[in-house]
């Protein structure tokens, strides 16, 4: 005969279940993302040439700008500007982006449209007040 107390464990024990196999399944997905994540993360650094200057923004927040160095299966090394005694490893699984520092034309751009329309503006005014 089955006692009510085995039958109360047997029914816990089944309702938790699915939450166990979920867990499970959970972290496995997990774990595929964050692979895929620093595969990714890889395949860009792999790109930049040596020398070059990038960002990088770490899991932490922090955020570094210096010349690309070696790379390895596990991250690359970061020159910072002090020379080569700056130097830092930063490893693909602390890595959150990474972008070249090229030369920026946006700013010249902006500061050109902006003396472009004052002078418009200027002519403008001067145009209204020679009538």
């Amino acid at each position: 005969m089955i006692t009510r107390p085995f039958l109360l464990f047997l029914s816990v024990l089944l309702t938790l279940q699915p939450a166990v196999w979920a867990q499970a399944g959970g972290s496995a997905e997990a774990e595929t993302q964050e692979a895929a994540r620093i595969a990714k993360l890889k395949k860009q650094a792999i790109a930049i040439p040596a020398g070059t200057t990038i960002r990088v923004r770490l899991t932490t927040g922090e955020k570094i700008e210096g010349a690309m160095g070696d790379i390895s299966n596990e991250g690359f090394i970061l020159h910072g500007e002090g020379g080569p005694q700056l130097q830092r490893t930063i490893l693909f699984s602390e890595l959150k982006s990474v972008q070249e520092r090229g030369p920026s034309i946006a700013r010249p751009l902006a500061k050109t449209a902006i003396l472009a329309g004052v002078m418009a503006g200027v002519i403008a005014l001067a145009a209204t007040q020679l009538r």
